[in-house]
C-alpha cells in the first residue's frame, strides 16, 4: 500500500491505500479504500478508514463513507467526511447539535431538541456575527444573535449578543417570553485611562432559569459591571456601578454610583506616610416580593414590601491614623416600614394575650390565667 502525506494548517496528515494519484499541478489528490490519520506512528492510535478520498490544496478535503477506528476497534460509522482547509475564518452554516434519539423517538413521551441551527458571518478581519435557532420541543423556541468586534489599533474588543425565548403554553395558557442582553467591552484609551463593561440583563428571570441547561445558570444571578479608571499624576479615580439580579426571586441589587478617588500618599514625615482615599456608594433594593407576611388579629395576612435603600461616603484613612465616623443614611421608605411592621406586631401580641386572659367559662381555668412564656 502507498503512503503519502501533506501539511495543512500547521498539522500533518498521513494518507495510506491503495490506488492514491496526483494530478499534474500537485493541487489535487485522489484514494480508494485509504486510512488517514494525524498520527504518525507505525500503528496509528486512530485512523479514519474511507472508501473515497478528494483532497485540495488549501481548499477542501473530502472523504466518504468513513469509519472512525481506535487501534483496531470500529467506533463511528459516517455518511461522510468535509473539512476546510482554508485558513483563517469563513462564512457558513454552524453545525447543529442533535442526538439520534432526536430522529428516532425511542418512546412517545420523549421530546425532540434541535439546537444550533444558523449561519456565521464573518463581516471583517474585526468583525463577525453568528445567528442560531435553538428548539426544544414542548418547552421552547429560542433564537441568538451574536456579534463579536476586535479592533487592535484602537486596544478595544468585546461582543454584544440577544437571546429571545417563546416558551411554549400549556393548555389554554399561552407561554411567557424573555429577551437576555449580553454585552462585554474592554478599552484601553491610553496607559492610564481604562473602560471595562460586562452587562447580562433578563427580562423575565425565571424563564432563563426554567430552560438553562447549566445547572450554574438555574441557582445563579445575572451580574452587570461597569467600571472607568483614570489615573492623574496626584490620584486615581474611579467610577462605575453595578447591579445583579438572582433568578430565583427576581431581586435586583444594584450598587450605582461607586465613586472611589485615592490620592497620592502623603509623606508627613520620614517614617509616618499617610494614605487618604474617599468612597461614595449608593445601594437599592427591589423586586423582592411581598417581603414580610404578618398574621392579623382579626384573621387574614397582611404584608408590606421590603425595600431597602443605603448611601453612603465615607473617607478612609492609612493604617494606624484615626478613621472618622463619616455617614450613613437610610432611605425614609425603610424607617417607615419597619416602623410599620413593629406597629402590627405589638398589636397581634397585645391581643393575643388579651385572649389568653379569658374567663375561665371558655378555657376552664382560673381567671386572670395566662400563658407562662407571655407574662
Amino acid at each position: 500500500s502507498a503512503l503519502t502525506s501533506f501539511r495543512q494548517s500547521g498539522v500533518t496528515w498521513y494518507l495510506r491505500g491503495r490506488g492514491i494519484e496526483v494530478d499534474s499541478g500537485s493541487t489535487r489528490l485522489y484514494g480508494a479504500a485509504n486510512d488517514v490519520t494525524s498520527c504518525d506512528l507505525p500503528t496509528p492510535h486512530y485512523h479514519f478508514a474511507a472508501g473515497e478520498i478528494k483532497w485540495v490544496t488549501n481548499t477542501i478535503m473530502v472523504a466518504r463513507p468513513a469509519v472512525l477506528y481506535v487501534q483496531d476497534v470500529p467506533i463511528l460509522w459516517l455518511p461522510f467526511i468535509f473539512q476546510d482547509m482554508r485558513p483563517g475564518r469563513r462564512s457558513g452554516l454552524l453545525v447543529p447539535r442533535f442526538g439520534l434519539s432526536d430522529l428516532v423517538r425511542p418512546s412517545s413521551g420523549f421530546q425532540r431538541n434541535v439546537s444550533n441551527i444558523g449561519f456565521y458571518v464573518a463581516a471583517s478581519d474585526y468583525l463577525d456575527f453568528q445567528f442560531s435557532l435553538d428548539w426544544f420541543s414542548g418547552n421552547y423556541i429560542g433564537l441568538n444573535g451574536q456579534m463579536r468586534y476586535r479592533w487592535l489599533s484602537q486596544f478595544m474588543a468585546g461582543g454584544l449578543s440577544v437571546s429571545r425565548i417563546w416558551e411554549d403554553g400549556v393548555d389554554t395558557l399561552p407561554g411567557d417570553r424573555s429577551l437576555r442582553l449580553q454585552w462585554s467591552h474592554q478599552q484601553n484609551f491610553s496607559q492610564r485611562t481604562r473602560l471595562t463593561a460586562s452587562v447580562d440583563f433578563a427580562t423575565k428571570t425565571d424563564v432563563v432559569q426554567r430552560n438553562a441547561v447549566d445547572p450554574f445558570v438555574q441557582t445563579a444571578t445575572l451580574t452587570s459591571r461597569i467600571n472607568f479608571n483614570k489615573q492623574f499624576s496626584w490620584a486615581t479615580l474611579s467610577l462605575g456601578g453595578n447591579r445583579t439580579q438572582d433568578l430565583s426571586n427576581g431581586t435586583v441589587t444594584q450598587t450605582l454610583p461607586t465613586i472611589t478617588l485615592t490620592p497620592s500618599p502623603i509623606n508627613l514625615a520620614s517614617s509616618v506616610t499617610w494614605s487618604p482615599s474617599f468612597s461614595l456608594t449608593n445601594t437599592s433594593v427591589s423586586g423582592q416580593g411581598q417581603g414580610e407576611v404578618l398574621p392579623l388579629p382579626g384573621g387574614g395576612l397582611d404584608t408590606v414590601k421590603a425595600s431597602r435603600r443605603t448611601a453612603g461616603g465615607r473617607p478612609r484613612h492609612g493604617e494606624g491614623e484615626p478613621a472618622h465616623d463619616g455617614f450613613q443614611a437610610r432611605h425614609a421608605a425603610q424607617d417607615r416600614a419597619v416602623e410599620l411592621v413593629q406597629r402590627r406586631v405589638d398589636l397581634f401580641v397585645s391581643q393575643y394575650r388579651a385572649t389568653l386572659a379569658c374567663p375561665a367559662a371558655r378555657s376552664g381555668q382560673p381567671r386572670g390565667h395566662r400563658h407562662p412564656i407571655l407574662q
